[in-house]
């Protein structure tokens, strides 16, 4: 793979274009990318940075989706319920996908906390269950 094709790759990456599609794009095996990656610590960090441009880009058009006014029927005027649900099921994949890729940053923050007060039979007796057996 030449560095041409790469930095294409990259490029298709910035504005927009997943992994998969920016290869398409060029006519590059996913595969072959990846492994150049793995072999060259350089485009393994550029790559990094595209992805990175990539996820904010994402969040951004999360924005610009939610923002967008609903279709209204041409002769009613009336909201057209399937482009609202068109329109949900965008921004929740991207919202998704968001989550699953920079979860610090877009992931749900669910904090537990926890404590036991006194002594509850039924705690001990799992915590009991829980513990291997000693040989």
């Amino acid at each position: 793979m030449t560095a041409e094709t790469q930095q294409a790759v990259l490029a298709a990456m910035r504005s927009g274009m997943s992994l998969r599609k920016s290869c398409l794009a060029v006519g590059c095996a996913e595969s072959s990318f990846r492994g150049a990656c793995d072999v060259d610590p350089d485009l393994a960090a550029q790559y990094a940075h595209a992805r990175a441009d990539l996820i904010e880009r994402m969040a951004g058009e999360v924005l610009d989706l939610a923002d967008e006014v609903p279709l209204t029927h041409p002769e009613t005027g009336a909201i057209d319920g399937a482009a609202v649900q068109w329109q949900r099921m965008r921004v929740d994949s991207r919202k998704w996908l968001l989550s699953k890729l920079a979860p610090k940053k877009y992931g749900d923050k669910i904090e537990v906390e926890a404590s036991v007060k006194g002594t509850d039979p039924y705690l001990a007796a799992l915590v009991a269950l829980a513990k291997p057996p000693s040989t």
